[in-house]
């Protein structure tokens, strides 16, 4: 006879997995915010930053973002306890800057640097008493601007050609920037001529620099540049898409192109009598017709259907590179001067962009109200303040984005706003606060303090007064004590 005994333990029972009682959309959404809290922790505080690493895209901007930042203030802490990088590391960049010859003074500064790694910038404009960080991002700002111009008259400009040039003929490309192909005239020594591309070269090194300390300050400037630019100087691999963002027209043609020849619509006769192109292409912004021989003798090869591939990819390397292949390679070398390039190969062209420029050359009404608060300070009811701020709404929303940007730089010193992504950190770069003062005072204008980020404007009657003043106010582009 057996007894059966009890088991000493039982068996715990076994319970359905969590995501049973859950629904399909509940259960993928918390395996999407998982994956996206560890891609973040994984990046921002861990090794996968690597360039193709699957965790670096997931990620998105904002941990790429923080990632470099720490890369940067890491780069900053070792070079101030190694001896051995003593020579690139400096307590203060002083910068004394002619506001009538800014672009020259500004390149000269740059080119002169011997550190590059500094943990603050000190900018002090001559005439002008106006010193601290608004005067320092107003400079960024300023310089950006400058580099943008087409102005043959400045000294620099004068001398070695426009640097900066928007190649894309489209309204969504407008704002997009690149380096401008030289066009020497036929009247210049070759002395001359090779004197005059050195120093264009030392200039877009000293852009390349310029470029490096807006990262390592952490500045937002008002200068976007093409995809293929951002894309070469973090040392990515162009591709013929990227002509796309360079100039839209130009990439249909081609496009185009490349599709009759894919679905045999003409026969090569017709193709031949359609496009009637040989293995060369124009240097771009020449005012004479200027070609350059995409092969040897190129001027003589005409283009075929069976070459079309080999035909686009040159004219498209050609257009984005080759035509300014010193100013590219002077730009990358300044760059990297200030930011190595493994700090960089985690961003990608879009992430350059968001950290150079906040993404958009434009402003927004609904980013201005996002950043700007009101302290009225003039004891009027709620209803004159709620009017007040109605009207200054009323005056902002009619403004063009030049003047939107004049009243971000009036304010703050910066020309652009931080990418939205960057503004949700605890300290955003830019806060701006507007204080309400006095009642009926028809005759002050507007003032502000860029170093504190702050307006103050008087409570002004009617909205065509306020309009008048306030854009009156923001043309002020000079610092002063007040």
């Amino acid at each position: 006879m057996y007894l059966r005994s009890p088991p000493l333990c039982s068996a715990p029972a076994i319970l359905p997995p969590v995501t049973l009682s859950l629904s399909v959309d509940t259960a993928l959404q918390r395996w999407h915010n998982c994956i996206s809290v560890f891609a973040h922790v994984f990046l921002a505080e861990g090794p996968g930053g690597e360039r193709d690493n699957f965790l670096n895209a997931r990620a998105g901007f904002a941990s790429r973002m923080a990632r470099f930042r720490q890369q940067v203030s890491q780069l900053y802490d070792a070079a101030m306890t190694h001896r051995e990088w003593s020579s690139s590391v400096s307590n203060s960049l002083s910068l004394k800057i002619r506001r009538d010859f800014l672009l020259q003074d500004a390149l000269e500064n740059m080119q002169q640097l011997t550190k590059f790694h500094y943990s603050q910038v000190r900018v002090k404009f001559e005439g002008e008493e106006g010193s601290g960080p608004g005067v320092n991002r107003g400079f960024f700002s300023s310089l950006a601007n400058e580099l943008k111009s087409s102005d043959t008259s400045k000294p620099v400009l004068k001398q070695v050609g426009v640097l900066l040039s928007e190649p894309g003929k489209q309204p969504e490309q407008s704002g997009l920037f690149a380096p401008c192909p030289f066009l020497p005239s036929h009247s210049i020594s070759p002395s001359k001529l090779t004197t005059i591309r050195e120093q264009r070269r030392k200039y877009f090194r000293a852009v390349g620099r310029f470029l490096g300390l807006c990262f390592w300050f952490r500045y937002t400037i008002p200068l976007m540049v093409c995809r293929h630019v951002a894309k070469y100087l973090l040392g990515r691999d162009l591709a013929w898409h990227d002509l796309a963002f360079y100039n839209a027209d130009l990439y249909e043609g081609l496009r185009r192109m490349l599709q009759d020849v894919q679905e045999e619509k003409k026969s090569e006769e017709d193709f031949t009598n359609t496009y009637c192109c040989y293995f060369e292409a124009p240097l771009s912004g020449s005012v004479e017709p200027f070609l350059v021989d995409l092969i040897p003798g190129g001027s003589k090869i005409p283009v075929t259907p069976d070459r079309v591939q080999e035909y686009v990819r040159l004219y498209a390397t050609f257009m984005m590179y080759g035509c300014v292949r010193d100013e590219l390679k002077a730009m990358k070398e300044g760059l990297n001067d200030v930011i190595p390039p493994e700090l960089l190969s985690g961003l990608t062209a879009e992430d350059f962009q968001l950290l150079l420029s906040g993404g958009s050359a434009s402003i927004s009404l609904s980013r201005l109200k996002s950043v700007i608060r009101f302290n009225h300070t003039h004891g009027s009811s709620p209803t004159v303040c709620d009017r007040f701020e109605k009207m200054f709404w009323r005056v902002v929303s009619h403004m063009t984005n030049t003047q939107r940007q004049e009243l971000l730089y009036f304010a703050t010193g910066s020309g652009a706003l931080p990418s939205s992504s960057e503004s949700n950190d605890q300290n955003p770069a830019i806060q701006i606060t507007i204080n309400v003062i006095g009642t009926g005072n028809t005759k002050s204008l507007p003032v502000a303090s860029t170093c504190s980020q702050r307006m103050s404007i008087p409570l002004y009657p009617s909205y065509l007064i306020l309009k008048k003043k306030l854009l009156q106010a923001i043309q002020c582009q000079a610092y002063g004590l007040g």
